[in-house]
Parts: structure tokens; C-alpha cells; sequence
């Protein structure tokens, strides 16, 4: 595997209730890497709200306050593992009226 990701995770705010993208492609590789997300020492499991493109971005629909934290992609395949930088994820709540 290569060492250099094709685009790396940037550090994002959204408000809650907005989608989101965390872009990320993975180095080159033979076999061509694939990648899972880890959010803290978690990984992060895709469902009907978070999925992985593609390219290797994670997407989350419909942000939640509980979806802030610190993100890195992970790069894999049978040579090894490469992580991203970590990417600090920040989710603002609604704005209400007094």
C-alpha cells in the first residue's frame, strides 16, 4: 500500500438535522485497499443513517449531537493497515427561538 491517502478527512461542523461527509480515499494498493471509519477507538457500524461510499467517505444523514467526536479512516487490505489523520467532527444543535 502506498503511503499517501488521495484525500484525507477534514474536520467539519454541521447543524444538527443536516447530512454530512467526511471524504476519504485510501491510498493506492494491490489489492486496491478498502476502508472502515473509527469514531474514538469504535469502529463504526453503516446503517440506514451512516454509510461508506465508493470512494471510502463516510456519509451521515440527519446528523445527532451524538455523531461529534474525533473520526479516522482506516485503509486496509491483505499488505496491512494505514490511518488518516483523525478528523474532529462537530454537530451544532437546532437553533430555537425565545
Amino acid at each position: 500500500m502506498r503511503d499517501e491517502f488521495r484525500e484525507l478527512p477534514q474536520n467539519t461542523e454541521v447543524g444538527a438535522g443536516m447530512d454530512v461527509t467526511l471524504g476519504c480515499k485510501p491510498p493506492r494498493g494491490e489489492p486496491e485497499p478498502r476502508v472502515r471509519w473509527l469514531r474514538g477507538e469504535q469502529v463504526v457500524q453503516p446503517d440506514d443513517r451512516v454509510t461508506i461510499d465508493d470512494q471510502g467517505s463516510l456519509i451521515i444523514r440527519e446528523a445527532k449531537k451524538e455523531d461529534a467526536g474525533v473520526y479516522v479512516c482506516m485503509a486496509y487490505n491483505v499488505g496491512g493497515e494505514k490511518e488518516s489523520p483523525s478528523a474532529q467532527l462537530f454537530v451544532r444543535g437546532k437553533l430555537t427561538h425565545t
